[in-house]
Parts: structure tokens; C-alpha cells; sequence
């Protein structure tokens, strides 16, 4: 399937378009930034939700929002975001762990997606 036509679940390419003006190689960056520090960030929050120390989620997990909404992925953003809300009061609950392990699902969807986007466009 071609790029353009291609319809992606988890990130929206027109967003990072209307970004770039449409500049194929500004958004061929902003997507290749994204999968080189992406990992390291999505580490990070996977190690932090194990202390559970509230400041260091929140941080962790708000660079990982920040991220998401770079490029487009604003369900990823949302989820990220929760778990920001609610490390603040209860670091310690399932809850952050249940969204973590959704969100890292997420997140290895919309790793596939950005490469079949750059390989397509």
C-alpha cells in the first residue's frame, strides 16, 4: 500500500504535514528523531513505574506525551498523559502498570507504523 492512501491507527501523518508544510524531508526527520530517542524515553518510564517514585513518572511520562503529540499519535499522548495524572497521587497502583502495559502496546504499533510510513513515502 502506498503512503498517502495508507490509513494508520496509531499516528497521523497529516498532522506532521501540516507541521513541515508538507516537506517530505523535515517529516522524514521528525519521524526518524522520534525512533532514535523514543526508546530511551519509553525505557525510562518502564524503569521509573517500578520505584514508584511519583516525580519520576511524572517527568518520564511527560516527555513521552510531548513525543507523542510531536507526532501525531495523540491516543499514545492521552494515555501517556494519564499516566502522568495519576502518578501523582498514587504512584504505586496497578492502575499505572495496567495503563503502562497498554501504552507500550501502543507504542510498538506505532514504532511499525512510522517505519511502514517512511518506507512507503
Amino acid at each position: 500500500m502506498v503512503g498517502a492512501a495508507h490509513q494508520y491507527s496509531y499516528f497521523n501523518p497529516g498532522f506532521i504535514a501540516d507541521l513541515t508544510d508538507n516537506d517530505k524531508d523535515v517529516t522524514a526527520g521528525i519521524i526518524h528523531d522520534f525512533l532514535e530517542l523514543s526508546p530511551e524515553y519509553f525505557r525510562e518510564l518502564e524503569n521509573v513505574i517500578q520505584t514508584p517514585n511519583p516525580t519520576k513518572i511524572n517527568f518520564a511520562a511527560h516527555k513521552l506525551t510531548g513525543s507523542f503529540n510531536y507526532i501525531g499519535a495523540t491516543q499514545l499522548a492521552k494515555n501517556a498523559e494519564k499516566i502522568e495524572r495519576i502518578s501523582k497521587t498514587q504512584p504505586e497502583t496497578k492502575l499505572v502498570q495496567e495503563l503502562f502495559v497498554q501504552l507500550k502496546k501502543q507504542y510498538y504499533m506505532v514504532l511499525d507504523e512510522l517505519n511502514d510510513y517512511l518506507k512507503f513515502n
